[in-house]
C-alpha cells in the first residue's frame, strides 16, 4: 500500500489499484437529515477495560 499527497490530492494504491481523494473538494451534507453516521470504535475501548 502506498500513499502519495500531490497538489491536494490523496492517492493510495494498492497493487494494481488505485483511489484519488480530493482533499480541497469541502464534504457535502447528506440529503436525508434523519440518517446518522458514526464511527464504531467505542466497542474496542470497552474490550480493553
Amino acid at each position: 500500500m502506498m500513499i502519495d499527497i500531490d497538489d491536494g490530492v490523496m492517492k493510495v494504491r494498492v497493487q494494481d489499484e488505485e483511489v484519488s481523494f480530493n482533499l480541497w473538494e469541502a464534504m457535502k451534507d447528506p440529503k436525508d437529515k434523519g440518517v446518522c453516521f458514526k464511527m464504531d470504535a467505542i466497542e474496542e475501548a470497552i474490550l480493553d477495560v
